[in-house]
């Protein structure tokens, strides 16, 4: 029975992951990031490698994405449709790992309710229809738990080894998770038996799997960073607010550079630099001295973004970001409502997922990766305010949030039998 549900979970949101893929107005010019990881993936389809420009190096974007892109395009062509179709069996594929997770370490129940919080997430369906890497970054984030826990709860190293390879291949899809590993190591050492082996274990195969990579970019472009794209900008943007420049104004400003002709992708082959790492030193050689010399500003800046990185309406996702005031200039209410549900949405789920965590509190040594992977991702407000650069951890906070909602159902019962 257990098994059909979690089919059921599947299939439910594959169904609707399709349905909204055919519904939604998918791109066939692509603009942004898909740019940089189909021109990438096309390449290394074809024979011209790991390139933004045939036959040049580049260190721009991480790997795992554009080889997982090329792949596809390998085997199907260049089409944008099959990757949409595969992302969406990725998405699906999210909904039922997760059903199984919860289920594992908790019950049916709140396996049901955090899936279809998963299943229904309205943000993930639109990226599985882009050219991006959340969807893989996604389910990669999530899949590294499981690994954790049963470390957590058995003591073995098989399954901590196996979570250290797939946290590898998370953050060789998106850099931005590259140092999980040190929010979760103060959880490993704290194991009486053990912990510092499995502690060097994990490390080892996790710096053994993103050393080659890094030995790759070092080779060419004199760096060591997985990719040259990094938190330059968004500290350069950071430290003009720092200095009284409104945030869009800020971004502009510092967008501008990007687009200086020093800073294109190279069209010859490079040796000991890349155009976008010599941009990277220069955002955080002009952004580093003014947060150090108004350390409060920054922090304060850094705490208002808090809330708004994890309650976002995510309103650029569906192309209702312009100010609520010309909405309701113009009399059209329907962005202004859809806004304030997306809001109210996450806001809910939030409150959820922290219900959640005090529920299970009292099993803290072993479930602390439902609560650690998902704050780590609060690093991200040190460098800009970007929502989606939070949705890998969505899943735990469903996991959480499906904890708390059948709690409360369960308590809204009993006092139901009681009256």
């Amino acid at each position: 029975m257990t098994r059909r549900k979690g089919l059921l979970v599947f299939a439910a949101a594959l169904a609707l992951r399709l349905s909204f893929l055919g519904l939604s107005r998918t791109e066939t010019v692509l603009t942004g990031d898909q740019l940089d990881y189909d021109q990438i993936a096309h390449h290394l389809a074809t024979g011209g490698g790991f390139a933004y420009n045939p036959g040049v190096p580049t260190s721009i974007r991480a790997p795992v994405y554009p080889y997982a892109l090329a792949a596809v395009y390998k085997i199907f062509g260049r089409n944008y449709g099959r990757v949409r179709v595969l992302q969406a069996l990725l998405g699906a594929g999210v909904c039922w790992l997760l059903f199984w997770l919860v289920r594992y370490e908790f019950d049916d129940r709140s396996a049901l309710a955090a899936a279809g919080f998963a299943v229904l997430y309205p943000v993930f369906m639109h990226y599985e229809t882009r050219l991006l890497s959340e969807s893989l970054a996604v389910f990669l984030t999530l899949a590294c738990v499981p690994g954790l826990i049963a470390y957590a709860k058995t003591g073995r190293l098989a399954p901590l080894a196996a979570s250290a390879a797939i946290t590898a291949a998370a953050a060789l899809t998106r850099p931005g998770i590259m140092l999980l590993p040190l929010a979760a190591a103060p959880f490993l050492l704290a194991r009486r038996s053990g912990g510092l082996r499995a502690a060097v274990l994990y490390f080892g195969v996790y710096a053994g799997l993103m050393l080659p990579w890094s030995l790759r970019n070092q080779h060419h472009f004199g760096h060591w960073a997985i990719c040259t794209r990094g938190p330059g900008m968004g500290l350069y943007t950071t430290s003009l607010m720092i200095e009284g420049m409104p945030y869009r104004e800020a971004f502009n400003k510092a967008e501008i550079l990007v687009h200086e002709p020093r800073y294109a992708e190279p069209t010859e082959p490079t040796h000991g630099s890349h155009p976008y790492a010599e941009l990277e030193a220069r955002y955080k050689a002009m952004a580093l001295p003014v947060i150090k010399a108004h350390p409060f500003a920054y922090a304060w800046i850094v705490a208002k973004r808090l809330p708004r990185f994890w309650i976002s309406s995510h309103s650029s996702v569906f192309g209702v970001d312009r100010p609520l005031s010309e909405y309701r200039a113009e009399g059209r209410w329907g962005p202004v409502l859809f806004r304030f549900l997306l809001l109210g949405l996450h806001a809910a789920l939030c409150a959820l997922a922290a219900l959640g965590i005090f529920v299970w509190r009292e099993r803290w040594k072993t479930l602390w990766p439902l609560a650690v992977v998902p704050a780590y991702f609060t690093i991200h407000i040190g460098f800009d305010l970007i929502p989606r650069y939070g949705l890998p951890a969505f899943p735990l906070l469903f996991a959480n949030a499906g904890v708390a909602a059948v709690f409360l159902f369960d308590l809204w019962r009993a006092r139901a039998k009681e009256s």
